[in-house]
């Protein structure tokens, strides 16, 4: 084409960037054409339903995030042991050492309780009774720090006069100073009015003076107060019961009172410590005249019982029976499961009223198990894989074996907080 022709050939004219943006066109260099110095448009348009999908995209990853991290945080794990069992047959004979603060015995204490019954017996007929007034008194020594002996027959007078006599010879200890304070030594006897009747019976804290002693160094400290209700005294007409239904009513009265005292002494028992049903020593005071009239078709009759048995902290008693009993004891905590399915039988049940040793026998089939500190198990686990917890009971011999499942289930470390790492046996885990 010649020359003159060509340059009658209209131009397009140029499209700059700013052209471009407003026609929605994006302005691109085209890198390979290298031969041509002109400049090229690529169409690309911007979908708003691709705008969109980005978003959705973008919120679930963030959504995946933030669940994780929740669910990260309230991780937790529960480890299921089973702790290290032995089974003994028992039958041995042990001495326990009353108030004992040494750990190389085995210590006891002794519980004290008291209760009266009451009962009515049919009458059949009527009788006259002369009986004198009984009852238990406590005498005080603030005389001397050395002990007081009184004879038998020493009397004790009431504010009234009324006079009462110990029968047999009695010994009160001496007083003890206790940070600067006297504490004077005492004693419970029990006395009997020197002449039947009423007049005789006494409330409970009455002040007695010894009558032997006045004029002497000891009138101001030796004395007596009354422990109990002295009582029982009566002069009159009753009604007549027969022998036979006394007796009924004597045995009643005590198998009744037996049953409520240990029961109570069970349910007494300090925590941590345990009361045996064969292991105690009982009294009894019958009193037969309470109550009914010449006039009256019964007679009231009443059974005091008097209850001792031995207090034993029950991980001393495994203790010390693991140290006698377990070849693989080697000093570990271990208490005996079942314990209170042991018997124990007092060789002298007299022994917990009298002395301070009190020798029994103790049989049946325990159940020693090994006790573990889930506080320090839960620590050292804190963080760890899931599959190194061997590496932790192994330093924990009381533990047997040892199960773990931690949650969510995807995760295989501990949690780091040993607060939410539960170390239970398989019993709780089963409640």
């Amino acid at each position: 084409m010649p020359e003159n022709e060509l340059s009658k050939v209209p131009k397009k004219p140029a499209v700059t960037r700013a052209d471009s943006a407003k026609v929605g066109f994006l302005y691109k260099k085209n890198p390979k054409d290298h031969k041509k110095s002109i400049n090229t448009f690529e169409k690309t348009a911007q979908s708003p339903r691709s705008r969109k999908g980005l978003w959705i995209a973008l919120f679930v990853v963030i959504a995946a995030i933030i669940l994780m991290l929740f669910i990260g945080g309230m991780a937790r794990a529960t480890v299921i042991v089973t702790p290290q069992v032995q089974v003994v047959d028992l039958d041995n004979k042990i001495t326990a050492h009353k108030d004992t603060e040494s750990t190389s015995v085995l210590g006891y204490q002794v519980m004290s309780l008291s209760r009266s019954l009451e009962s009515s017996v049919p009458a059949s007929g009527t009788k006259d009774v002369e009986r004198k007034a009984s009852g238990k008194i406590t005498v005080f020594n603030e005389h001397s720090s050395q002990s007081v002996r009184l004879i038998a027959n020493t009397r004790f007078a009431s504010p009234s006069g009324k006079i009462y006599r110990v029968r047999n010879p009695i010994v009160i200890p001496g007083f003890k100073t206790v940070n600067g304070d006297k504490k004077p030594g005492e004693l419970t006897v029990e006395v009997f009015a020197d002449e039947p009747g009423g007049s005789y019976n006494l409330d409970k804290n009455v002040d007695l003076s010894v009558p032997g002693l006045v004029g002497t160094d000891m009138e101001a400290g030796v004395y007596a107060k009354t422990a109990e209700i002295i009582g029982g005294g009566f002069v009159g007409e009753v009604a007549e019961v027969s022998e036979d239904d006394l007796e009924k009513a004597e045995t009643e009265l005590e198998e009744a009172l037996t049953k409520a005292l240990v029961e109570e002494a069970q349910g007494e028992a300090p925590e941590g410590y345990i009361t045996f049903p064969e292991a105690y020593a009982i009294t009894f005071e019958f009193d037969e005249m309470l109550g009914g009239t010449a006039a009256s078709d019964s007679r009231t009759v009443k059974m005091t019982a008097t209850f001792e048995t031995a207090l034993i902290d029950e991980s001393a008693l495994s203790q010390y029976l693991a140290r006698r009993e377990l070849a693989s004891f080697s000093d570990a905590n271990v208490s005996i499961e079942n314990i209170d399915e042991l018997s124990v039988v007092l060789d002298d049940p007299g022994a917990l009223a009298e002395g301070d040793r009190l020798p029994f026998t103790i049989s049946g089939q325990a159940n020693f198990v090994w006790q573990y500190d889930a506080a320090s198990i839960s620590a050292e686990l804190a963080g760890i894989k899931k599959f190194d917890h061997g590496t932790v009971f192994v330093n924990h011999p009381s533990i047997d074996r040892a199960e773990v499942e931690i949650w969510p289930f995807w995760r295989r470390t501990f949690p780091n907080d040993p607060e939410k790492i539960t170390i239970v046996t398989k019993e709780e885990a089963e409640k």
